[in-house]
């Protein structure tokens, strides 16, 4: 793995996905559990050069309310 830096790792990402409430509550689910690979609390866990990262995930309608349910 190429090594890189935190200035060059950072940054955000945004997307537009079509997905079921079903496909979507799966999809949260499966980034809470890849995030839990890294929480890592304890200082034991961490590799050398580990630092914080705040990591936000919002998943928010792209829609009027009043479309929120297809037809």
């Amino acid at each position: 793995m190429k090594a890189c830096s935190y200035q060059s790792a950072l940054g955000a990402n945004y997307d537009v996905l079509h997905l079921t409430p079903e496909e979507l509550d799966d999809l949260r689910r499966r980034l809470v559990d890849l995030f839990g690979e890294y929480r890592r609390m304890s200082r034991d866990e961490r590799p050398a050069g580990a630092r914080r990262v705040l990591v936000a995930t919002d998943f928010v309608p792209w829609f009027p309310p009043e479309a929120a349910e297809p037809e």
